[in-house]
């Protein structure tokens, strides 16, 4: 009776890691192109600081999401083979890892988004919501320069603005 029940159950996760595997992949590979991408290139940006910086508080979420859905995968196609029950300890072991980061890093997103309107005219930018292309109320524009605020304009026009005044100030 158990062994039929184990083989049912190894069949049930084996369909389920039929869709999910690659739904995961793909909800993973969404994450980093718009998520993981997105804030490395934020962060370099405010490193480097460049003209003009959008701050999406909440992509702090996307590199758990992916951790979460690939490890996911792992364990699935752990309990799919069937693999020793150590290896499957281990799994749901860092799956409430994860998660509990995760959810630490949830309730952080307020303190987050104080400290950047607290850190970032102390670096030398100024907030900016005239912007053209802001994608919604979860992102921040700041920009190098209060007169680069200009409603209508995007971030394509403010990287001329700066390349102009750079060149105005270059030593001749």
């Amino acid at each position: 009776m158990s062994e039929t029940t184990s083989n049912v159950g190894i069949r049930h996760v084996r369909r389920i890691l039929a869709w999910y595997a690659p739904l995961s992949l793909l909800v993973s590979s969404f994450c980093y192109v718009f998520g993981v991408a997105q804030l490395m290139a934020m962060a370099q940006g405010i490193r480097e600081s460049v003209p003009f910086v959008r701050i999406g508080v909440a992509t702090l979420l996307t590199p758990i999401i992916i951790l979460l859905s690939l490890i996911t995968v792992a364990g699935l196609i752990a309990k799919a083979l069937p693999a020793n029950d150590y290896v499957i300890r281990v799994t749901v072991r860092l799956l409430e890892i994860i998660i509990l980061l995760g959810a630490v890093v949830l309730m952080s997103l307020p303190a987050v988004s104080y400290l950047q309107h607290r850190l970032m005219p102390r670096w030398g930018y100024f907030e900016c919501h005239e912007l053209e292309g802001q994608p919604s109320l979860w992102f921040t524009d700041w920009v190098r320069n209060k007169d680069w605020c200009a409603k209508g304009k995007d971030q394509k026009w403010i990287i001329e603005q700066a390349k102009k005044s750079a060149f105005a100030n270059a030593p001749r």
